[in-house]
């Protein structure tokens, strides 16, 4: 069953040409990678599922509803969440603080006095088990500037994981990350989306075979191939236009 379906897209910028015809659809429950060279579209495919940008032309379905046009907010609600390739946190706050206003967020509360969050008893669970499922438990009280840069990639999936969506976005995870840091965030992301539908766009293609069920192939603004790793790995175009650049295990 697909979870998302994206229909004829198409998104240009003051007569730029970004998407021309995309049509994807990411199936629940799938890891779903989305590769291509820079430039190619992959970020602004992202951007116009979130409701980031405006769709030129196209529609998007999510859990068979159209979600075209609503506002980032609204998609965030219906259950589509997104890590950035630029980490998102509030460098000033704790570990614990900046994954309890990201479920603060996913309530739709609205709070004025810091000291009423601790009363609230679900939060406080629901935080408490973000921070148990990320090994975070014992760096609660850490302010996010006093972490590395790997543990700060790890926090920005940890909030895009406490707004509890049913599909995760996300944008180069691996960003920046050294090969043990990158190994460490794999093995975090293979445990924690276990039961998630995840569609992640990354370079690195060691980490799109070691975590994708499926891969699309985007190509300056169309979709070239979709298919299994070993389909994708035989794809003749795929190895013309892409794979051949690039550097992957065997």
């Amino acid at each position: 069953m697909s979870i998302l379906l994206v229909k004829n897209l198409y998104k240009d910028f003051s007569g730029l040409k970004v998407l021309n015809g995309v049509d994807f659809t990411v199936e629940k429950g799938e890891k779903h990678a989305l590769i291509g060279p820079n430039g190619a579209g992959k970020s602004t495919l992202f951007n116009l599922i979130t409701g980031k940008y405006r769709v030129s032309r196209g529609k998007i379905y999510f859990q068979g509803q159209e979600i075209t046009g609503l506002r980032p907010h609204e998609i965030v609600h219906r259950g589509i969440a997104r890590s950035f390739q630029i980490i998102n946190i509030f460098p000033g706050m704790s570990v614990f603080e900046n994954i309890r206003n990201a479920i603060v967020s996913k309530q739709q509360m609205r709070f004025q006095v810091t000291a009423l969050l601790g009363k609230n008893k679900q939060v406080q669970r629901e935080t408490e088990e973000i921070m148990e499922l990320m090994g975070l438990s014992d760096r609660r009280h850490v302010q996010m500037s006093a972490l590395s840069y790997g543990e700060q990639r790890e926090m920005e999936i940890a909030l895009t994981l406490a707004l509890d969506p049913e599909l995760i976005l996300l944008d180069e995870p691996t960003a920046g990350l050294n090969k043990m840091e990158t190994e460490r965030l794999i093995d975090l992301l293979r445990r924690i989306t276990r039961d998630k539908t995840v569609v992640i766009v990354e370079h690195d293609m060691n980490v799109v075979f070691g975590l994708a069920d499926r891969i699309s192939v985007l190509y300056y603004g169309r979709i070239l191939a979709t298919g299994n790793q070993q389909e994708i790995r035989n794809n003749e175009e795929v190895k013309k236009a892409y794979l051949g650049m690039k550097n992957y295990a065997a």
